[in-house]
């Protein structure tokens, strides 16, 4: 969806009271349009300033995680190595980190907060 036509909907239904919040579909789609654009380099600023909503509420809605999108996951045994020099970290949301040894990964981790 178009940055304006996003810009329009959060217009549209901005709550009167901001407890109220919006709904979670126009949530949902503003979240996924920051997302794709902190992947291109956006600042939360410059995407705060094309949605008309305050940088901490975009930023919000891109960080947390609905209980509801949590998928199944199967474990299964596999044969043990100590000669493993890299890992695969893969984040909630379905991001994928390979071939970082355990210190990268660390380091990664603490920069993200």
């Amino acid at each position: 969806m178009p940055a304006a036509e996003l810009r329009a909907l959060l217009h549209v239904h901005r709550p009167e009271r901001a407890s109220a919040g919006y709904p979670p579909w126009l949530r949902e789609r503003a979240a996924a349009h920051a997302h794709a654009a902190r992947t291109r380099g956006a600042t939360w600023q410059a995407i705060s300033d094309e949605l008309g909503v305050a940088p901490i509420t975009v930023r919000d809605w891109t960080t947390k995680v609905d209980v509801g999108s949590f998928v199944p996951v199967v474990v299964t045994e596999a044969p043990l190595s100590t000669s493993v020099s890299h890992y695969r970290l893969v984040s909630p949301r379905g991001f994928v980190v390979e071939g970082l040894d355990f210190q990268q990964i660390a380091s990664l981790l603490g920069q993200l907060g």
